[in-house]
Parts: C-alpha cells; structure tokens; sequence
C-alpha cells in the first residue's frame, strides 16, 4: 500500500518507527534536512532530490515543508 507523508515531523516518526516500510524520500533541493537525510542514509532509504513545483504536486496543496 502506498502512502504519502508530508512533512518534517511526520518524516522523522516514520523513519524512527519503521524506516523498512519507507521506499523513497523526496526532499527540497534548496532546503536541506540534515536530520532526516542522516537518518535516512542510516537506515539504508533513498533520498531523491526534487525542485519545489515537484513536491507541491505530490502534495496537492498541502504543506509538505520541503520533504
């Protein structure tokens, strides 16, 4: 099943809570989040660069806060 998180926070939880149910974490080019990309590599997640326009997309109006 998939499913779409947004945020800074929510991002973070899931990566403590379960990060092998993660496939793939989307994150700002101009806004870097060191505390999730660190945690991400860790737990072997891939991370993927995407412009702005490209998450606001993924979100559908929602905050997404970069990730």
């Amino acid at each position: 099943m998939k499913r779409l998180l947004l945020g800074r926070n929510a991002v973070l939880e899931a990566l403590h809570a379960n990060p092998k149910g993660i496939h793939v974490i989307y994150v700002e080019e101009a806004k870097p989040q060191e505390a999730i990309e660190k945690k991400a590599r860790a737990n072997g997640v891939r991370l993927e660069t995407r412009r702005s326009s490209q998450l606001e997309t993924l979100a559908k109006g929602r905050r997404h806060q970069g990730v």
